[in-house]
């Protein structure tokens, strides 16, 4: 008599349910592995996502950083033209410090530039 049975002493009771476990155990090899491979994508996607939210993150601080400068030289520019009118600031003074805010504010968005430049000439115009 040998200390191991062999597939064909044991009952059949036994060798389906030995069957169904190797069969089991198959079946979550096969799901363990196929989870690691989807969270390998998964995790690939999260560090896409991560680097574009980050992207767009750094993109929003420089249009911010371009939008504060742009409104702190339209300040400056209003404060300029509140001291000209009050004769604080000579006339010729202010035509040349409301210059250079023009080119500060063309430097950041030529749009606004222009704007600024045909607002200025119109104040230009009406003053003389």
């Amino acid at each position: 008599m040998t200390l191991t049975k062999t597939w064909e002493d044991k009952p059949v009771i036994k060798q389906v349910l030995d069957a169904s476990r190797s069969f089991f155990l198959v079946v979550c090899g096969i799901a363990i592995l196929v989870a690691a491979f989807s969270a390998k994508s998964f995790v690939e996607e999260n560090r896409l996502l991560a680097q574009s939210a980050r992207e767009a993150q750094e993109h929003f601080l420089i249009a911010t950083a371009e939008t504060r400068g742009i409104v702190t030289d339209i300040g400056f520019g209003w404060a300029v033209l509140v001291l000209t009118d009050e004769e604080i600031i000579p006339p010729a003074t202010a035509n040349k410090l409301l210059d250079e805010t023009i080119a500060s504010i063309s430097k950041r968005s030529e749009r606004f530039g222009k704007l600024a430049k045909y607002l200025n000439d119109y104040r230009i115009n009406q003053e003389y």
